[in-house]
């Protein structure tokens, strides 16, 4: 499994390295547009809206069903035809991760099969491509230099402070009319790693394990 932090203008190739490219929206925040702009909604075999329990999420999923209706229709009926889904972790189900799973192994084999053509991978592919992506390389001497800025950020913060507004964050999130993100700012502002914020709210929310689909 691959995954990015976004695509822009260019960023496509990753639809060239995976065998099912997924794009994944969140409603109320213009994912939609961006996908026309991004040139994404051509890369994607499935488009997913996330956090389908928000109000405003229909209408990400009925945008992005319209613009899939745009353009020239080249391809034969029995060709694959993009789903516009949505999801929510709220519902906890696995329909979805199945879906997604049998998806990809059969869109796998049809274009290993060259059934599905996709342009670059099976079909007008140059014989001196090189379909390498850029990563960012490991160095050790960077991780070297996060462990010992940590634990200077760790010696010289005011202890007392932290562990104070820690046990606020934890009164804040146990009231869903309260916004975690101003007591979140204090804590950062004041020393506190995403380590001590995570722990704390793991011990209040648990850890969400996804459950596996078959």
């Amino acid at each position: 499994m691959l995954e990015t932090v976004g695509v822009g203008q260019d960023e496509v190739e990753i639809a060239r390295a995976s065998d099912t490219t997924i794009v994944v929206s969140a409603p109320g925040l213009g994912d939609e547009v961006q996908a026309i702009k991004a040139g994404i909604l051509e890369i994607a075999d499935i488009h997913v809206v996330s956090k389908c329990d928000r109000r405003d999420a229909h209408r990400t999923l009925a945008d992005l069903k319209q613009m899939l209706t745009l353009g020239p229709h080249t391809t034969p009926r029995s060709e694959w035809q993009v789903p516009v889904v949505g999801t929510s972790a709220v519902t906890g189900e696995g329909w979805f991760q199945k879906r997604i799973a049998d998806f990809a192994y059969e869109t796998a084999l049809r274009k290993q099969s060259g059934e599905k053509p996709v342009i670059g991978v099976n079909k007008y592919v140059e014989k001196d491509d090189n379909a390498r992506i850029a990563t960012h390389p490991y160095d050790a001497k960077t991780a070297q230099r996060q462990v010992a800025r940590t634990r200077r950020v760790r010696r010289e913060r005011d202890q007392a402070l932290v562990d104070s507004l820690l046990d606020k964050l934890v009164e804040v999130a146990k009231s869903p009319s309260q916004n975690i993100v101003p007591i979140t700012i204090e804590l950062v502002k004041a020393g506190a790693t995403m380590g001590d914020i995570v722990e704390r709210l793991k011990a209040l929310w648990g850890t969400y394990r996804e459950t596996p689909v078959f």
